[in-house]
């Protein structure tokens, strides 16, 4: 069989160097907060500031788009509508959530086809808002949410779930009340609030 020669190809059989991973953990979180402080000057009940602007996008019934130091996500929100697909009459409403992030998101480059992560992440934030929504408001009808993490610098999912409830109250959709979300890390020593990636 003939070689693509455009290609280097690593070695058939590669072997991993032996690393002491509970070592390299202990050295992180050693480096996180020194003199109270962390890397980016905040202590460790801190959270970072942040940006949040509604009708961010014209096209969308509601729209928000928010920053927490370098991570920026929004939010689209369509509906509510009819139902796509054919099925039996129900007195609630269904609410669909896709989360997404953009190649360029990341330190390394995401693949454009939705992996496990993000559909982990789009369950997460369905069953943070839904019971939120009043859904009785909407029978045989369905709310569209579509998230884009623009810049991922820690605590996308927090950060996911205060857009998408932004996004609701510009929509003008009905809800029991305001679903707010944040992020802690527990390290050896520290609690950290509002953790960045490196944390």
């Amino acid at each position: 069989m003939p070689s693509d020669t455009r290609r280097i190809c690593g070695p058939a059989d590669e072997t991993r160097a032996p690393l002491d991973e509970k070592r390299i953990k202990q050295d992180r979180a050693k480096h996180v907060v020194v003199d109270g402080e962390r890397q980016d000057g905040r202590t460790c009940d801190e959270i970072r500031k942040f940006f949040v602007r509604a009708n961010a996008v014209t096209q969308a019934k509601g729209s928000a788009y928010i920053e927490t130091g370098k991570t920026k996500i929004i939010c689209s929100i369509y509906g509510p509508r009819e139902s796509l697909r054919k099925q039996e009459f129900r007195m609630k409403g269904k609410l669909t959530c896709e989360i997404k992030y953009a190649p360029f998101s990341c330190k390394k480059r995401r693949s454009p086809v939705r992996d496990a992560e993000e559909k982990d992440l789009s369950n997460i934030i369905k069953q943070a808002l839904e019971p939120a929504i009043i859904m009785e408001k909407f029978p045989k009808a369905q709310i569209d949410m579509y998230i884009m993490v623009l810049e991922n610098d820690g605590n996308v999912l927090a950060g996911a779930i205060n857009c998408a409830t932004v996004a609701l109250v510009d929509g003008g959709i009905e809800m029991y009340d305001l679903v707010v979300a944040s992020s802690l890390v527990q390290s050896i020593n520290n609690t950290l609030l509002d953790p960045l990636c490196t944390e």
